[in-house]
């Protein structure tokens, strides 16, 4: 049976604004201040993370999009091999992150990753789940793995290439550990078009990159401002809506 943890770790005796080389918690942990603030536990990307900026996920890599199932698997177990795409992947590189079983309206299932093997593209890869297989899986199944969303976040282009994942409180170096802001009142780095009124709706700037900046039609939407804002890169409080 897989564990799972019920609501929020309530913030005791933790720095969010340290940084450590140490994996302390699981990727995305969600904990909470008594006022309500919510943050996320994760790991940077290969750069610098500055204080207000927003980050997104991992750049998203479509060949690990519907793999073949390259062998069977029975109800009960728990052990998935998939046919890779063109990119390789290095032992364990997925840990924490998905599979889901996503071809058929009889199997789809959702899986939380333990293991992966190393293995190049187009050749096969093991995973380990954390869940059992429920509906029994066959070769004519296909399979997306996306590594956990706060697993190597990155700051957000102007151009989204992943989901939005929260606010960076202080710096972090790179590939080091930190918390992000998912929920409740904290600040982010505007670009100049925020400026209409205190209480809009915020996504990710299409200007300036790690900036938010006024609802884009059809973009995420991150938070809500709480102060009008009209120059670029000037730190706002917003109500964070990230969850």
């Amino acid at each position: 049976m897989a564990k799972y943890s019920v609501g929020a770790s309530v913030l005791s005796n933790i720095d969010l604004h340290g940084q450590s080389t140490v994996k302390e918690h699981r990727y995305g942990q969600l904990f909470q201040t008594v006022d309500g603030r919510v943050f996320r536990f994760g790991k940077a990307g290969a750069v610098l993370i500055v204080p207000g900026d927003l980050q997104q996920a991992k750049a998203e890599d479509l060949q690990f999009d519907q793999m073949a199932v390259q062998a069977a698997s029975a109800v009960g177990s728990k052990t998935i091999a998939l046919t890779l795409g063109s990119t390789a992947t290095v032992a364990n590189d997925h840990v924490e992150g998905t599979l889901a079983i996503d071809n058929t309206a009889t199997s789809k299932q959702l899986f939380a990753i333990v293991s992966n093997t190393t293995a190049a593209g187009g050749a096969t890869a093991t995973f380990e789940v954390e869940e059992e297989v429920a509906v029994a899986l066959t070769t004519s199944e296909t399979a997306t793995v996306r590594p956990n969303a706060y697993d190597r976040f990155i700051i957000s282009p102007t151009t989204q290439t992943g989901t939005p994942v929260g606010g960076s409180l202080v710096a972090i170096a790179a590939s080091s550990y930190g918390f992000l802001q998912v929920g409740g009142i904290g600040f982010a780095l505007s670009d100049a078009t925020v400026s209409a009124a205190a209480t809009m709706s915020l996504s990710p700037s299409v200007a300036t990159a790690g900036c938010v900046t006024k609802q884009v039609t059809l973009s995420s939407v991150v938070g809500r401002s709480m102060i009008a804002v009209n120059t670029s890169a000037k730190a706002m409080q917003i109500m964070w809506q990230l969850g």
